[in-house]
This record gives structure tokens, C-alpha cells and sequence, in this order.
């Protein structure tokens, strides 16, 4: 009863139009973060870093399904990978021989 008397003033409610949005970009694999990503990816399917890189560029290619090789997107992942997510401060952040 305890159950029924905390969910009593709940209605469910479901929308038939709701898109989930994925943990991780589908093309990339990369985490989707922040409301931009999320914004972009209701409109495009992807991340805003795959949107810039080949989305925009080839709007109607992408709308009719074009999606960019394994090789290419291998090759973007890795460099985008390599980019902190964060920001170093303090002495000797970027250069650890001094």
C-alpha cells in the first residue's frame, strides 16, 4: 500500500513522437554531451563534431542516407580522442620536463 499512496498523483504520460537519444554518437562512438549535442542529433543523427566534419558540409548526401567510411571516421575518432576534455592549470601542466 505504501507504493500506491507515493504514485497515486502520478499519470504516465507517452508520446508517441519522444526520439530517444543514444548514449553515444552513432557514427563516431564518441559520448554525446551537453544540449548541443543533443540538439544536433534530433536534426542530423549525430554528434555536433560529425555535424560540422561531414553533416553540414554534405546536407543533402546525408539526408539521403550517406554516412562516411570506417577509415574516415577511424582517422577523425583518433584525433578527436587525443584532444583533452579538460582544462590543465599549475606550473609544468604542458611540459612535464620543466
Amino acid at each position: 500500500m505504501l507504493r500506491s499512496a507515493l504514485f497515486r498523483d502520478l499519470e504516465l504520460v507517452i508520446d508517441k513522437n519522444f526520439k530517444k537519444i543514444p548514449i553515444a554518437c552513432p557514427v563516431c562512438d564518441i559520448l554525446i554531451v551537453g544540449i548541443t549535442d543533443h540538439q544536433v542529433f534530433r536534426e542530423f543523427e549525430c554528434c555536433e563534431a560529425c555535424k560540422t566534419q561531414w553533416a553540414w558540409p554534405n546536407k543533402n548526401e546525408w539526408s539521403a542516407g550517406w554516412r562516411p567510411s570506417a577509415k574516415t571516421v577511424a582517422e577523425f575518432r583518433k584525433n578527436r580522442i587525443s584532444v583533452p576534455s579538460y582544462t590543465m592549470r599549475g606550473k609544468n601542466a604542458y611540459n612535464k620536463t620543466n
